[in-house]
């Protein structure tokens, strides 16, 4: 297992994540006595071979952490996250491959810089991309990645070469690694906003929910809840009680915890942002740091490129706040938000 596949909250390689077949060898996921890091070079490209075979050696770490359990779903323990004092060497690149959400698209690494920003599902990531590709391009900045890569010009700005993610998190503490976070209570809102009620307004749902939202239907009708027929949107109580019955860790990643997404507990943050106050100018400093002017930025960020939608009328009541608080709880410790802090929303 590795990189995990946020679309499907399953477990794919990075040829899969690149949409790149198998170059020879072993299949991704046979049995391997591990893989020979030696007969790859700085760049991650095996010698006399082409550049795009540099992908085999994420194929073998994927071989090497291959477990039954992991690769089959077959149990659904409860997410514990690792301790990194407790990590050395190569295994801390591996331990956070291997953590749930993990994509090298929600990380955005510069090593010449020791810059690394992860991304967080529903906390402006959309514009971020967005206005860095914009400011790199305007800067006439080449793209992280060249041309021979099958992936799109715009990932190739935000994507790092593959040994860089090694080299970034086997020594995190010499990285300036940020996050934006978000309140709980606001960010699960927007989740089932924008991609189950806007979707459903809209002529077809969002890539990501195009077999979830059928799956939350028939987990409805089997509980005897609203939302179990396509003729209206799915309620936020019924979204909520699909949610409960996730462990967290196994759930969208719009949904689920931050603290699965962003890994605290592994990543030594530098800056940890919050976006009711922070987003402008964590966003105008980070890309200040790329050589993009703050100003422009501000600028940019004055216009929204992806919002949710406005939400007319209240949703949250005291007892559906108690229920998002129980689910969240980790993200409300960790970053330090107020358990009423649903009112108004």
């Amino acid at each position: 297992m590795f990189f995990g596949n946020s679309r499907t909250n399953g477990v794919r390689s990075l040829t899969d994540e690149f949409g790149i077949k198998h170059d020879g060898g072993e299949k991704p996921g046979a049995k391997s006595n591990g893989p020979n890091v030696a007969n790859f070079n700085r760049k991650g490209t095996a010698p006399n071979q082409r550049p795009q075979s540099g992908l085999a050696l994420f194929t073998a770490a994927n071989q090497l952490f291959e477990t039954p359990a992991a690769a089959g779903g077959a149990t659904r323990l409860e997410w514990e996250p690792p301790v990194r004092a407790n990590l050395s060497g190569m295994s801390r690149a591996f331990t956070v491959f291997r953590q749930p959400h993990f994509s090298p698209y929600k990380v955005f690494l510069r090593r010449d810089l020791q810059l690394g920003v992860m991304l967080n599902p529903k906390v402006g990531s959309s514009a971020f991309r967005a206005v860095a590709i914009e400011g790199l391009r305007n800067g006439r900045a080449k793209p992280q990645l060249g041309p021979w890569w099958p992936i799109s010009r715009k990932r190739r700005y935000t994507t790092a070469p593959p040994a860089d993610y090694f080299h970034a998190f086997n020594h995190a503490e010499n990285f300036d690694f940020r996050c934006f976070v978000r309140n709980p209570y606001a960010r699960v809102l927007s989740a089932w906003n924008d991609k189950l009620v806007k979707g459903f307004h809209s002529p077809s749902y969002p890539r990501s929910m195009v077999k979830l939202v059928p799956r939350i239907r028939r987990f409805a009708a089997e509980a005897g809840l609203p939302g179990d027929s396509g003729d209206a949107p799915i309620p936020f109580p019924t979204f909520l009680s699909y949610v409960e019955s996730q462990p967290e860790g196994k759930r969208n990643q719009h949904w689920d915890t931050q603290r699965s997404v962003l890994w605290p507990h592994l990543i030594p943050y530098r800056q940890v942002y919050h976006m009711e106050t922070d987003f402008v100018s964590g966003m105008a400093d980070t890309l200040a740091l790329l050589g993009i002017p703050a100003d422009w930025t501000r600028e940019k960020l004055a216009r929204p490129t992806n919002a949710s939608g406005a939400i007319t009328e209240p949703v949250y009541t005291p007892e559906l706040a108690e229920r998002v608080h129980a689910l969240y709880t980790p993200d409300f410790e960790e970053f330090g938000y107020d358990t009423n802090s649903w009112q108004g929303l």
